[in-house]
C-alpha cells in the first residue's frame, strides 16, 4: 500500500500537469523519490521550474491520500 501512496500523492499535486508528471517520472524511478528529492535535483530537469518544485514540496494532503487508499 505504501507504494501506491506516492503515486496517488503525485497525481494530486495541485497545479502540476501531465507534462511535468512525465518529466519527473523520466528522471526519478518512483514517485517516492520525487517527494524525497532536494530542490537542486529538480532544477536539473528541463521544464521543471521553481514553481513546480514548490508545489511538490508544499504538498500537504497526505490524509486525503490515506483516505483514498482505504477505499
Amino acid at each position: 500500500m505504501d507504494d501506491y501512496k506516492y503515486w496517488i500523492a503525485l497525481k494530486n499535486v495541485k497545479g502540476m500537469g501531465e507534462v511535468s508528471y512525465k518529466k519527473l517520472l523520466s528522471r526519478f524511478s518512483h514517485p517516492k523519490e520525487i517527494f524525497e528529492a532536494g530542490p537542486k535535483e529538480f532544477l536539473q530537469i528541463e521544464g521543471i521550474g521553481r514553481d513546480t518544485v514548490k508545489l511538490i514540496k508544499q504538498f500537504d494532503y497526505w490524509e486525503a491520500v490515506e483516505q483514498e487508499l482505504e477505499k
